[in-house]
């Protein structure tokens, strides 16, 4: 089951089947580049069937080709980890979205969360270093349907990106896995970890959904945000943290409407070490 999900290619004919959107997507170890190209067309997304391998092999999620010259040297550097060619959708700084939940082995939902991503570092098609609790409902009924039909039970992540020519809330991904910016729904009321925890310990009756969620609480990862929009490589055209927030960061205040990825003033070492890594002096990477 979880091998089902994590490659794409099986996930992604398992979405087809239940009639859930996904960007036009087309495996090139079953097609040529003629087709690619009528189809898909460039600049478009090669995207490895299994993610972890491939992140090894190259640093990176994915690949960015931008002509069929491009398509056929990326394909031969990643043809062994089962590529898929994918569409680029014209999407905004407002279009990215996932749902966190939590089910139990019965396929109760303990609990649901719906997150924004603000912004992604690197740009383009990096990891999240900015995000933000909201509410839809809907996404969260249809994450959890996903879900069920694959047979999944414990934390989980499913990404969708709207499609703003069509309006549509498109499958991307599920991480069968904590992930990066899990410290958000927990700041923002909803504990996955501890639902999870709690369910298998004691069978824990408890939920947290929507009706303990805080919207607009805001995650942060300084160290990618910071050159981000230093940068002038931000999606958003304004600073969606605020004055009132960075001075609740600074001033050690985690929690008030805002947390970080690493800093936290009862447990100062892992950001010290983080901007060890920062100054060059050690070495980490997140291939989340």
């Amino acid at each position: 089951m979880i091998r089902r999900i994590l490659d794409k290619s099986e996930l992604y004919r398992e979405a087809h089947a239940d009639g859930i959107p996904i960007p036009r997507t087309i495996d090139t170890r079953d097609a040529d580049l003629e087709r690619v190209a009528t189809e898909i067309g460039f600049p478009c997304i090669l995207k490895p069937a299994a993610k972890r391998p491939f992140y090894d092999a190259f640093g990176a999620n994915l690949f960015v080709v931008e002509d069929a010259d491009d398509f056929r040297r990326r394909q031969a550097e990643g043809a062994a980890f089962g590529l898929l060619a994918q569409e680029i959708l014209p999407a905004t700084g407002d279009d990215y979205v996932m749902v966190g939940a939590a089910l139990a082995p019965d396929g109760r939902a303990l609990g649901t969360f719906v997150g924004q991503r603000l912004e992604i570092y690197p740009p383009g098609f990096g990891t999240t270093c900015l995000a933000r609790s909201v509410e839809r409902p809907e996404l969260e009924a249809h994450a959890v349907a996903i879900l069920r039909r694959l047979g999944y039970h414990g934390i989980a992540e499913v990404e969708f990106l709207r499609d703003p020519r069509d309006g549509e809330w498109k499958l991307l991904d599920v991480n069968t896995r904590p992930w990066k910016w899990v410290g958000l729904p927990i700041a923002a009321g909803v504990d996955l970890p501890w639902l999870v925890y709690a369910e298998a310990v004691d069978g824990g009756d408890g939920t947290t959904g929507p009706d303990g969620l805080r919207p607009d609480v805001i995650w942060v990862s300084l160290k990618d945000y910071v050159p981000l929009r230093a940068g002038g490589q931000a999606m958003q055209p304004t600073d969606p943290i605020g004055r009132d927030r960075w001075l609740r960061l600074i001033a050690g205040e985690v929690g008030e409407g805002i947390t970080d990825a690493v800093l936290d003033p009862a447990d100062p070492e892992p950001f010290y070490r983080a901007l060890q890594t920062a100054f060059g002096e050690r070495r980490y990477s997140c291939p989340c």
